[in-house]
């Protein structure tokens, strides 16, 4: 039987706390599936792959360096974030995988709302008139 998540509302949460939060629950190992949907203040954050000198004029703007993959990523007031908090593991899929479901479930909703979108080979994410 396929557990569903709990979904939670957060609203707004600075960056800095929710990935801390984040941390502390994976480290313990002990929750359960979830969903947290939220806004962060503006705050540009750098991946793994994210070379820092492609923030050309952050301002007042927070520039946070972490560990998840890729690039530099703006998050500001009124865009919705969702992390999605899984045991993959338990589920036999691994983060390609859970990825690629991703992009096909925001592609089905983008469908529904008559916008076409498309992937791009080796580029991670869902693409609208060749634009992420």
């Amino acid at each position: 039987m396929t557990k569903i998540p709990e979904f939670l509302d957060l609203g707004e949460q600075a960056y800095e706390d929710t990935y801390e939060q984040m941390r502390s629950l994976i480290k313990a190992q002990s929750f359960k599936d979830q969903v947290w949907l939220l806004e962060h203040p503006s705050v540009f954050t750098l991946g793994t792959a994210a070379d820092p000198s492609n923030v050309l004029n952050p301002g007042d703007i927070p520039v946070i360096q972490t560990d998840r993959g890729g690039e530099v990523t703006f998050h500001g007031p009124g865009q919705l974030v969702i992390y999605f908090l899984l045991d993959i593991k338990s589920k036999k899929i691994g983060p390609k995988t859970m990825v690629a479901n991703l992009q096909l479930i925001i592609q089905k909703v983008l469908r529904h709302y008559s916008i076409e979108s498309s992937f791009i080979e080796g580029a991670p994410g869902v693409y609208v008139e060749n634009k992420k």
